[in-house]
């Protein structure tokens, strides 16, 4: 709750500052001339990418034994991409879980949204990173600092060495247990022993891992292609290139759990990053509005009218998996 509130607060404070600082009326002129047809190519870009991360998320699936239809695939995606809307630190992706446990088992359900969204942030971390090093050894221009990128890689690298590591987990277990309910300690041991216990699926099937590795950038390059039509739209005339190195950039700094949606940290990050090709802060925030609307209204919508046919059953869930708890501490086994 504490956090839903600090993202408020952000979002309110950048609208804030956008309001009194940018030029309101060149601001809405640039919108009026928003040319349509970009508009148009930029929504027949995102079927495919849409398209992509439906079979990408399948695969995920796969690549830790389980198989779901391409239906299914697509409708949990959807509905996690409308919770990841609504709420801050992008638990939308954990959603899933509770549409696919039944098929696979909540280990490795969670295992396969692991495999999934690792993938999406190895490769949005290599764009992003190659991007603002292009741009530094090219004209100079740090948009995002690289030791603060380098640091940032580190972490995400040492997290994943964490979290499928079944030694440092049965250690990590032994300090955080004396933390969780005494109701819910014995239903985590469980599951986290099924989680390692499946870890070595993902080696197993490390040809599928690679193929969604490859549907990841595609995936990646079809946002990247996206961006460049809505880039046209906004009358920002840089071309494809350009667009790679920019969004990736401006996707990393909106992962940044601050602000509702995105909103703020993305316009934030389309400012600072267009402005090293000479484009003004209004148009950059015109492409940032574009980008939401585009990028994420339409999943949003949908994953919200299968959200509304077929919510989570999450007492019922809750309740299986407390039948399933073992009588003693078994995580390290």
């Amino acid at each position: 709750m504490r956090l839903s509130w600090i993202s408020i607060l952000v979002t309110l404070f950048i609208v804030y500052l956008a309001v009194t600082r940018l030029d309101i009326g060149t601001m809405g002129r640039t919108l009026q001339g928003v040319d349509i047809v970009f508009i148009a190519w930029a929504l027949g870009v995102w079927l495919v990418l849409m398209l992509g991360k439906i079979l990408k998320w399948g695969r995920a699936v796969r690549s830790v034994g389980g198989v779901i239809s391409f239906s299914t695939s697509a409708k949990t995606l959807l509905i996690g991409l409308f919770i990841g809307v609504i709420t801050p630190g992008r638990i939308g992706d954990f959603v899933r879980v509770l549409y696919i446990n039944d098929k696979l088992g909540v280990a490795r359900s969670v295992l396969a949204v692991l495999v999934d969204r690792i993938i999406d942030v190895t490769i949005l971390f290599l764009f992003a990173f190659l991007g603002v090093w292009f741009l530094f050894s090219t004209n100079g221009q740090e948009v995002v600092s690289i030791p603060l990128l380098l640091f940032l890689g580190f972490i995400f690298v040492a997290g994943i060495f964490l979290v499928f590591n079944r030694r440092v987990g049965g250690k990590l277990w032994k300090v955080f247990n004396r933390f969780v309910p005494s109701s819910l300690r014995e239903m985590i041991s469980l599951h986290g022993k099924e989680f390692y216990d499946n870890v070595p699926l993902i080696t197993k099937n490390a040809g599928v891992v690679v193929q969604v590795f490859l549907l990841g950038i595609g995936a990646w390059l079809m946002t990247v292609t996206m961006g460049f039509f809505l880039m046209q739209a906004a009358h920002i005339n840089v071309g494809w290139g350009a667009a790679l190195i920019a969004v990736p950039i401006v996707s990393l700094i909106e992962i940044i759990p601050f602000g509702v949606a995105g909103v703020g940290t993305r316009e934030v990050g389309a400012v600072i990053v267009l402005s090293a090709y000479g484009v003004s802060p209004e148009s950059a925030i015109v492409f940032s509005v574009l980008y939401f609307l585009v990028g994420y209204i339409p999943s949003f919508v949908m994953g919200g009218l299968l959200f509304n046919q077929e919510p989570p059953r999450i007492r019922e869930s809750m309740e299986k998996l407390m039948k399933r708890t073992p009588k003693k501490d078994v995580i390290q086994k």
